[in-house]
């Protein structure tokens, strides 16, 4: 008689890090997350997604779906979110993936950032004078006005030298 024994594989998920590509981010600007999903275990990872989610309202929601995991791969997650409002928010990773029965699991992590408003121009500050505006030349403009000077007085010295001569 054949006898079978069905074996199931534990998922084995690492998850890093969640790393923002800036620690100065300004409203309207979008901020680049990053992570990595690693499949740790000898079964291959389906239908893997990952959520991002704010609920402070500073970060829009963004979604990416990685696919499948094969067994000792990993998947890269790189995202982009923008801003809407200044503050500090709390960016929420949801990472959901199933195997291969269809049995669904999640893994969450989470960070925080502070967008700030952006400035326009140089602060004033009253301890450091802003500099005076320099009127005047410009560099390029004094080598052109020195090589014009050379051309002239170059001519003048080689006309001299003819009439010299022709005397």
């Amino acid at each position: 008689e054949v006898v079978s024994i069905p074996v199931k594989q534990v998922p084995k998920v690492q998850v890093s890090k969640i790393q923002l590509s800036s620690t100065d981010v300004f409203l309207g600007q979008d901020v680049n997350v990053m992570a990595n999903i690693n499949n740790t275990g000898k079964a291959t990872l389906y239908n893997v997604n990952v959520a991002f989610s704010d609920k402070s309202g500073v970060f829009c929601d963004n979604e990416i779906y990685l696919g499948n995991v094969l067994a000792g791969a990993s998947g890269a997650v790189d995202v982009y979110l923008s801003t809407q409002a200044t503050g500090e928010g709390t960016i929420n990773m949801l990472v959901t993936y199933e195997d291969e029965s269809g049995n669904s699991f999640s893994y969450t992590d989470s960070t925080s950032a502070f967008v700030n408003e952006k400035t326009v121009g140089p602060i004033d500050d009253p301890m450091y004078p802003a500099e005076p505006v320099k009127q005047g030349l410009s560099a390029t403009w004094i080598v052109a006005i020195v090589i014009v000077l050379l051309i002239v007085g170059l001519i003048v010295f080689l006309s001299d030298r003819k009439k010299k001569k022709a005397r």
